[in-house]
């Protein structure tokens, strides 16, 4: 028999009573939780925060999708994901240099045209302005935009969006979480982000704008967002039209090659040098194992894809300063790098040898599969940055014994898409 349950998806929200028998105290305990001075302020924060920007959140589409965006400034201009206006399938249906009309709808369902400005395919960015200004004159909502720069891991962060699309009798959903990791370029957060939320806003707690979802992973915990710095550092050629670069979905694996040169091990976001291959540009630059990547060429990156773009678009013999931290301390190192059409043609080879089962030994793709399954694990550990708040959270337990057996994981396949809570028998 088939049990048929109905299950809502969590977000960031504690359910004191989900169908699980109250125990004696319950009531005190969640009252010594809501008494919590530090999550009182939290929570007001978070309310200040969500009634300032929710009417900046808006939908976007262009005919052939719908994602999400946000207001930036009272005139209209409206921020997204390049993929949300730009993509292989809107390529083949008209010229690249043609865009298709875009409709922007506010959460009171009020419908804006608008055009596409500057795309930054190499961050998926893009920016769009309002072509007609609302009937009463008044100024467009609007967020106010942050910095990424100034991030950090663990910061509190929440995101927005319409996840499967704009729905008229629902406000955008508020979903809770942390800054994973800070690059350049990119953002990784532990939102929790899905199809129909991409362009949409990541906040900061004070209601900044500091990133625009770009890319949901595997793990519903570790999604992409762009850096809101990505916009600051290149506004008018934005604003003047500009379409650069290429949108990366995977690793090029650049770092491996005979163009740099080192094998990684990724932990929490750390690359560290795990093999220098020999006589490549890392080895003769001096990198060694165990030393840690911290930036190239002053740009930090969030992960392997950030990585990835970032040496896509560095030049064949171009000398390059790598930061590494070594025993602790940092240290600059000098690098020349080799060509990418030589290390794009090993990397094929490399795939072509794979598929005929005659793989090197040191080949790292077994290692990166079991850095994958890892990461996918039950078992899994987040981070460090669960710890950053040990009292508040010790004030969470005897909620989370009501509710732990009535949670539920969601998988699409195999790999955890989502979590929910039953609510009925």
């Amino acid at each position: 028999m088939v049990l048929m349950r109905t299950i809502i998806l969590l977000t960031a929200v504690l359910l004191p009573s989900a169908f699980a028998m109250p125990r004696a105290g319950a009531e005190t305990d969640t009252a010594r939780i809501v008494a919590d001075p530090i999550l009182q302020k939290r929570q007001q924060e978070l309310k200040q925060a969500i009634a300032k920007v929710r009417n900046a959140v808006v939908g976007v589409s262009d005919g052939l999708g719908v994602g999400s965006g946000v207001v930036v400034s009272p005139d209209g201009i409206v921020l997204t994901a390049s993929h949300v206006v730009d993509s292989p399938v809107r390529r083949r249906i008209q010229p690249p240099e043609v865009d298709r009309r875009v409709t922007i709808t506010f959460p009171d369902g009020s419908e804006y045209p608008a055009e596409v400005l500057g795309k930054n395919r190499n961050a998926d960015a893009a920016m769009l302005r309002i072509t007609r200004q609302p009937p009463d004159g008044k100024p467009f909502p609007f967020a106010e935009m942050g910095r990424s720069a100034e991030l950090y891991q663990g910061q509190e962060c929440f995101a927005m969006g319409n996840p499967g699309g704009l729905q008229h009798d629902r406000p955008a959903p508020v979903r809770i979480g942390r800054i994973l990791s800070v690059g350049h370029r990119t953002i990784v957060s532990d939102c929790s982000i899905v199809l129909g939320d991409s362009g949409g806003p990541l906040f900061d707690m004070q209601g900044r704008v500091i990133g625009i979802h770009s890319m949901i992973t595997s793990i519903i915990i570790e999604n992409r967002h762009v850096a809101i710095d990505c916009f600051h550092r290149d506004w008018d050629r934005f604003q003047d039209r500009s379409r650069w670069g290429r949108l990366q979905a995977f690793d090029n694996r650049l770092i491996e090659s005979s163009f740099f040169g080192v094998r990684l091990k990724w932990t929490d976001f750390r690359a560290a040098v795990l093999q220098v291959v020999q006589d490549s540009p890392a080895d003769k630059a001096g990198l060694r194992p165990g030393d840690v990547i911290r930036s190239i060429n002053n740009q930090r990156f969030a992960d392997r894809l950030d990585l990835g773009t970032l040496l896509s678009e560095i030049d064949d013999k171009e000398e390059i300063d790598v930061v590494v931290e070594r025993e602790n301390e940092p240290s600059t190192l000098r690098l020349t790098t080799g060509h990418q059409e030589e290390a794009l043609e090993e990397q094929r080879e490399r795939r072509r040898r794979r598929r005929e089962g005659n793989a090197d030994p040191d080949d790292v793709t077994a290692m990166r599969e079991d850095e994958f399954a890892v990461q996918l694990s039950p078992h899994r550990p987040i981070g460090p940055y669960e710890k950053r708040a040990p009292d508040q959270l010790k004030l969470f337990r005897p909620s989370m014994q009501l509710v732990k057996d009535s949670v539920v994981a969601i998988k699409d396949g195999g790999p955890t898409v989502a979590l929910g809570v039953v609510m009925s028998s």
